[in-house]
């Protein structure tokens, strides 16, 4: 797939005042959204968003300086999508970490100003020979992103085929924290998670979760809002999901951060 133009995108999607399709890091195009509640920035490689600042507040995302950006690779940081497994494949051990959509280009459908003042674009991407390779199902995914006072992410995947497939997936956040060593996260009380730290042990979170070494921690079956407070930056950032029935394939999102 041919890499767009910005100046092509902004012929059909841009917004006055509000979104408008830059060149960014790598030469890649990026939609800059900007207005009074915050400015966004969404890349068409991985339909990923890499930073969200509501007024008045540093960036909420991170993104690894040494992030490589360009297709087939993935950007280390925002909110990656990885879909449609998550981490290594549960089989084949070959196959790239995260499936195969976060290193691809997406495609703009549709780009609008709500009318709660919101302005939203909506991604998308579809099977390709490439994809068939390595996941054999025919897919639409969609990446809606809405930047207001909060910023939301909703993820769809459709089932295009006769077959049932399987398929999971996460929007896997990197939040901007200031002193990891500070920071608590409120809401999994009490809820069981695989500490992938020590052989997969299944454990009970006791207490808000703290950074005290080397973490990688799989919560369970949880929906709950969490809350990541960071003394050192003054701010806390509410993280929100949501789960809709299944579509075939189901429906996947949305985290909310927030300041």
């Amino acid at each position: 797939m041919a890499t767009p133009k910005p100046e092509t995108l902004n012929e059909s999607f841009a917004i006055p005042g509000r979104l408008t399709f830059i060149t960014g890091p790598g030469g890649l195009p990026v939609a800059m959204i900007t207005h009074r509640h915050a400015q966004a920035t969404v890349s068409l490689l991985g339909g990923q968003v890499t930073s969200y600042r509501p007024r008045g507040h540093d960036d909420l995302l991170w993104v690894s300086g040494q992030s490589r950006f360009e297709p087939g690779k993935a950007i280390r940081g925002g909110i990656p999508i990885c879909w449609p497994w998550f981490a290594d494949h549960p089989t084949d051990p070959t196959k790239p970490a995260h499936g195969i959509v976060r290193g691809s280009m997406w495609d703009v459908a549709q780009t609008r100003t709500t009318q709660d003042d919101q302005t939203q674009v909506r991604l998308e991407i579809t099977d390709s020979e490439a994809t068939r390779a390595i996941w054999p199902h025919p897919f639409h995914l969609t990446a809606t992103i809405t930047v207001g006072q909060d910023l939301t992410v909703e993820l769809v995947g459709v089932n295009r085929g006769d077959q049932v497939a399987v398929c999971g997936g996460a929007l896997h956040s990197y939040f901007s924290v200031e002193e990891v060593g500070r920071v608590a996260v409120r809401g999994l009380e009490g809820c069981t998670y695989i500490d992938k730290t020590d052989s997969l042990k299944r454990k009970t979170q006791e207490g808000p979760v703290k950074i005290t070494g080397p973490t990688d921690w799989v919560f369970l079956d949880t929906e709950a809002d969490c809350v990541i407070e960071d003394p050192s930056k003054g701010r806390r950032i509410r993280v929100s999901n949501q789960r809709a029935g299944p579509r075939w394939f189901g429906t996947l999102g949305p985290p909310r951060p927030r300041a």
